[in-house]
């Protein structure tokens, strides 16, 4: 699975795989969409107790290009943020390619912050 970021296709999967073997890996946190046997998007999100408690992150967010379009980043987000949520989470970050020419910005914008995530 890659991702396109500036231009260039960016390979997702091997990091999010090594993400998976560190010490703070929660598979709580972690979203794979999948259409029969093949992987079509993820999202991986994550939290610091220490500096900002009361913040989840949403770190990585993938769907492969056959699946664009389709609403799937949109679902992985909200998913994302009903789970940060449930954590305790008051409130959720995430960044934004502006330049990605996935839809990044659009399916980011779609969510409605007041709602915390909820369906």
């Amino acid at each position: 699975m890659s991702n396109c970021s500036h231009g260039r296709a960016r390979p997702v999967l091997p990091t999010t795989v090594a993400r998976t073997e560190s010490g703070d890996f929660n598979p709580n946190l972690w979203f794979l969409a999948m259409d029969g046997d093949e992987p079509a998007g993820l999202a991986y999100n994550s939290f610091e107790d220490d500096e900002y408690p009361d913040v989840g992150y949403v770190a990585s967010l993938a769907v492969l290009p056959a699946y664009r379009k389709r609403g799937l980043a949109y679902a992985l987000l909200k998913r994302s943020f009903v789970a940060l949520h449930a954590l305790g989470r008051q409130s959720v970050t995430l960044g934004v390619d502006g330049s990605s020419l996935t839809g990044a910005v659009r399916s980011a914008s779609k969510i409605d912050p007041d709602k915390k995530g909820a369906p």
